[in-house]
């Protein structure tokens, strides 16, 4: 057992994050069904594991969130590698916060490998890059998306260093007046080991949330990651592992409406629930 921990490299539980990283763990999202044909599974399963630890990490932020930190309700999303699910957590988060009735922003930040238009089906023609070089205006930029008040606001690729944009006054005006107007705005940044953009935006303020992913991370690259933003004085202030395996995600006897939604939802995914770009019933 004591050989075993010592050649295990990877994150398999919360324990394994902890001993890196001594932040609260806000919550254990399980891999199956996050994003499902372009819809997160706050949408199309709302009743289902997924849904619900969602709900528990936009519910536990409010927790670890200091009430004199500035711009409380601006939430940076990184991870320490790539394939660790940062965008399908930051585009729950989005539809968890939309459910309750809140206005949203969500920005792709990640401007080298951008990811939410392509997890949400969006097009990502026109977006953050355009509207950061006044070539757009925002309202040619940011996209609806389920409910009028969850609006998108997706990255097109770029090659240019991606400090140059996201570190330019237009940026720190862009998020400063998106904090002004909305009740929540999400940034799904560059996973650390790429670009410290995470970083950049946390030292102005907002909350910072690592995503571990089970499986995926390992715990020196971890170990580094936390070492950085110690070193740049910037806080974590939750954890999310994320991609955990169905038996390792617990409270499974509570949700009893899973099976349920499964049998009876099939012929809704293959409607994406029904859901438009810019309008929905629900």
């Amino acid at each position: 057992a004591v050989l075993r921990e010592m050649f295990d490299k990877g994150v398999n539980d919360v324990s394994d994050v902890q001993t890196v990283v001594r932040d609260p763990v806000l919550a254990s999202v399980p891999k199956a069904h996050t994003v499902s044909n372009g819809v997160p599974a706050v949408i199309t399963k709302p009743r289902g594991r997924a849904a619900e630890e969602v709900r528990r990490l936009t519910t536990n932020i409010s927790f670890v969130t200091p009430k004199d930190l500035k711009q409380q309700n601006v939430i940076i999303v990184t991870s320490t590698n790539p394939r660790e699910g940062k965008t399908t957590v930051s585009v729950n988060m989005a539809a968890a916060f939309a459910e309750k009735g809140k206005s949203v922003l969500l920005i792709d930040a990640d401007v080298r490998h951008p990811s939410v238009a392509k997890a949400l089906g969006m097009n990502s023609g026109v977006g953050l890059v355009s509207l950061l070089a006044g070539e757009v205006s925002a309202k040619e930029a940011i996209q609806p998306y389920w409910k009028s008040y969850l609006q998108v606001l997706p990255a097109e690729e770029q090659k240019t260093p991606s400090g140059i944009i996201l570190g330019s006054d237009a940026m720190r005006q862009l998020v400063d007046q998106a904090a002004e107007r909305y009740d929540y705005v999400i940034v799904d940044t560059a996973p650390m080991t790429v670009a410290n953009d995470a970083a950049v935006f946390a030292e102005k303020g907002g909350v910072l949330l690592l995503v571990v992913g089970q499986g995926v991370a390992q715990k020196k690259a971890l170990r580094e990651v936390v070492k950085e933003f110690r070193m740049s004085k910037t806080a974590i202030r939750g954890v999310v592992l994320n991609m955990v395996s169905v038996n390792n995600a617990g409270r499974s006897s509570y949700h009893y409406h899973e099976d349920h939604e499964d049998a009876g939802s099939s012929s809704k995914r293959k409607s994406k629930s029904g859901i438009s770009r810019s309008k929905s019933k629900h």
